[in-house]
């Protein structure tokens, strides 16, 4: 049984690895980013022995990066009638329309 669902010899199912991130018993309201959301029990990155060896630089890499557009664009908005996303099980964007005041330039570090 699975989910409730009896299954039997023969029947044919299906694997969303999508929806592994999408459990609403594990993630109160999975449709929402929530960027410190505690506890997160997600499978991005895999799981276990089959873990990403690159995810905390990968982390590491996104939380500068969105600190970094934010302190230059801090009034940063989506334009919902411009988000536009690829059809199919790939819940990615092709298009993200958004609005900002440019902030002042920052000289590069060397």
């Amino acid at each position: 049984m699975v989910g409730g669902q009896q299954l039997k010899k023969g029947d044919v199912v299906l694997l969303h690895w999508m929806s592994a991130n999408r459990d609403p018993a594990q993630f109160p309201d999975p449709d929402e980013y929530v960027a410190d959301r505690s506890p997160n029990p997600h499978f991005a990155f895999g799981f276990g022995p089959h873990r990403c060896l690159g995810s905390f630089v990968a982390k590491v890499e996104l939380r500068t990066m969105v600190e970094q557009v934010l302190r230059r664009l801090p009034d940063y908005e989506v334009v919902p009638d411009e988000v536009v996303r690829y059809t199919g099980l790939n819940r990615g964007m092709s298009n993200l329309g958004v609005r900002f005041t440019p902030g002042p330039r920052v000289a590069k570090e060397r």
